[in-house]
């Protein structure tokens, strides 16, 4: 038999700096995925990465900007100047990255325009030593569904974020284009980077497997709410004090959980942290939290609730609500949204309301409560069903399929 030469995965994300947050955990389920298929890897992040994890996962801290990096604050081109910038900046650090070449495969989470801009131009740049290339995508589109005068709906973009993914997409080199692929895990989000870049996105397994160990959580109370994640505007954190008080007055057996890791929405956190020095029933956890701490947070939840705004939410997923799923914890999401789109995908886990008032999400959870041991065993099916088509294997798989080769192959074991 001739010899079959492995292939690595070079895996590069400009804003993981650390074990906090989904840019972790999108890295460390993929590169651990392709590891268990025997695949060797390499994690370049940014250069301000928390020695602690370069030294425990063997990160080599080698970006200097964050795809993110506002560089310009002129109001009339400040955009488009940092983007510019940033594309600029990561091409430069790619360049840098040595030992590449075409058998590699590089996996760059692009979770901005500038990063699409900077790998499909350094791609470009190796000519022949170009190797096969993924482009993850899992940021927020900032688009929003409107309804238009006629009735009907259309997608209008809510910054100039949009009209910069259409320029990264309308700006990749030709020459590129047969070793390049493009990917998201949120299934809902596919269609939608097709049309916003103009090129074809691949859906692929979630690589988020379940981060608790497994229970029924029927029979249980209190039932514990979760208000989690990365509280903003658009996320409905406003009327999560409203809604708190109204779900604690009616005497449901209930318990609240409140964790922010972005501290934009003080006043909020102000006004629970008030209603949490009279009621016990009320606990909150502020600031970014590591892997173990995240976990502890979700295991304690028994309902995660999203009010999220629903036009937002019509094109854009949640991180937090995937881990719901991952985990068998029950969900109360937006109707007419990806989030319940994806309730619909496990065969109702949890339940949709219809819009975005406190009083709609006030009922959907009482109706949750109602219901909660029958949506608990829904949940615990869902949590089985999730971890036999997703998971970190399944995404490596995936991604290293993208490029099929029959000089190339994956091989069962650990990687050295």
């Amino acid at each position: 038999m001739p010899e079959v030469e492995l292939m690595r995965l070079i895996y590069c994300d400009p804003n993981l700096r650390t074990n906090a947050g989904h840019f972790f955990s999108h890295c460390q389920g993929v590169v651990s995925g392709a590891r268990s298929l025997g695949v060797q890897t390499a994690v370049y992040t940014h250069q301000a990465t928390d020695p602690s994890l370069t030294r425990a996962f063997g990160f080599q801290p080698t970006f200097r900007l964050h795809s993110h990096t506002e560089t310009s604050a002129d109001p009339l081109c400040g955009r488009l100047k940092s983007y510019l910038d940033v594309a600029k900046s990561l091409g430069e650090d790619l360049l840098g990255i040595p030992g590449i070449d075409r058998n590699d495969i590089l996996l760059f989470d692009a979770s901005a325009p500038a990063a699409i801009a900077a790998v499909t131009h350094w791609m470009e740049s190796r000519a022949e030593t170009c190797p096969r290339v993924v482009v993850s995508l899992h940021d927020f589109v900032e688009l929003e569904v409107a309804r238009t005068s006629a009735g009907s709906l259309e997608a209008r973009p809510v910054s100039a974020q949009s009209a910069l993914y259409r320029l990264a997409g309308l700006s990749i080199p030709p020459a590129v284009a047969s070793r390049l692929a493009f990917v998201t895990c949120y299934k809902g989000f596919a269609s939608v980077y097709s049309r916003l870049i103009r090129q074809t996105v691949h859906p692929v397994p979630h690589p988020f497997a379940a981060a608790t160990a497994p229970r029924s959580r029927a029979g249980k109370r209190p039932i514990v709410i979760g208000f989690i994640g990365a509280q903003q505007i658009r996320k409905g954190f406003g009327i999560v004090p409203e809604l708190t008080r109204r779900l604690l007055s009616d005497s449901l057996p209930i318990e609240v959980c409140i964790h922010d890791c972005f501290g934009i929405m003080q006043s909020e956190l102000e006004q629970l942290a008030k209603m949490a020095i009279i009621d016990n029933r009320i606990s909150i956890t502020n600031g970014a939290v590591d892997a173990t701490a995240w976990a502890q947070i979700l295991d304690r939840c028994d309902l995660l609730v999203a009010p999220y705004d629903p036009r937002f939410f019509a094109l854009n997923n949640s991180g937090v609500i995937s881990e719901a799923i991952a985990n068998g914890i029950p969900i109360a999401v937006p109707e007419h949204t990806t989030l319940s789109d994806l309730l619909r995908d496990y065969e109702f886990p949890g339940v949709a309301f219809p819009s975005s008032t406190v009083e709609d999400f006030a009922k959907a959870v009482r109706h949750a409560i109602q219901n909660y041991d029958n949506l608990a065993v829904c949940a615990a099916k869902a949590r089985h069903r999730w971890a036999t088509v997703n998971g970190p294997q399944e995404a490596a798989r995936a991604v290293l399929q993208l490029f099929e080769s029959p000089s190339l192959s994956v091989s069962e074991g650990a990687a050295p």
